[in-house]
């Protein structure tokens, strides 16, 4: 069994999407034969499809943006429809997001359904995971302990679907941490880059006119 694993995040690297994806590919482990492919803005289309054609099952990773997926991956998936290049297949979803809630990612979650129920193939299943800019301080925290506990349970139950193709429902995970010290831990990455870019904290709350 194959499993494609479709990472659009816009960052070229250190994503939190890779880091989701790392802990997620624990769990497959050797269950099936993993194809990673990365799918960015200035991509071809025709070559990431190539790549991942002959998989039993896509699973779509990916940020929120604006309560929606980024732009480059609602392109392919039109892209997909426009050129019937899909159908039938188990498609799976996990978005991250920076607010605390998981559940923020729902829409996003949603649009891939629905592009499912419109070309064909089998919605199998989502994780919404909130929180997802702890990820990159979380990265030495062992799969399934600590702040990433219900999120790791989550991407465990979505692995099994995978290794079996079958359908799980959608979970909207946050962090075993509370989301007061998640806010301090934002603001303070917020000033920090501002600062590291030449930038003012009293910026941060000012209105552009």
């Amino acid at each position: 069994m194959k499993i494609a694993i479709i990472n659009a995040s816009p960052k070229t690297r250190n994503s939190n999407s890779e880091l989701i994806l790392s802990d997620l590919k624990h769990y497959l482990n050797d269950q099936c034969e993993i194809i990673d492919t990365k799918l960015s803005y200035n991509c071809a289309f025709n070559r990431v499809y190539n790549e991942v054609k002959d998989a039993d099952s896509w699973l779509f990773a990916y940020p929120l943006y604006v309560d929606n997926m980024p732009s480059h991956l609602l392109k392919f998936l039109e892209w997909l429809s426009d050129n019937k290049l899909s159908t039938k297949r188990n498609i799976y979803a996990i978005c991250n997001c920076g607010f605390y809630e998981g559940v923020q990612a729902e829409c996003a979650i949603n649009v891939v359904k629905f592009w499912c129920n419109k070309t064909g193939n089998v919605f199998s299943g989502g994780v919404g995971v909130g929180g997802g800019e702890a990820f990159d301080a979380l990265k030495s925290v062992p799969v399934g302990y600590g702040p990433k506990t219900s999120i790791d349970k989550a991407l465990g139950t979505i692995a099994q679907a995978i290794a079996t193709k079958s359908t799980t429902s959608s979970k909207f995970v946050n962090l075993d941490y509370p989301r007061f010290l998640y806010k301090i831990g934002a603001t303070g990455r917020w000033h920090k880059l501002i600062r590291k870019n030449g930038g003012k904290v009293k910026d941060l709350g000012r209105q552009l006119t």
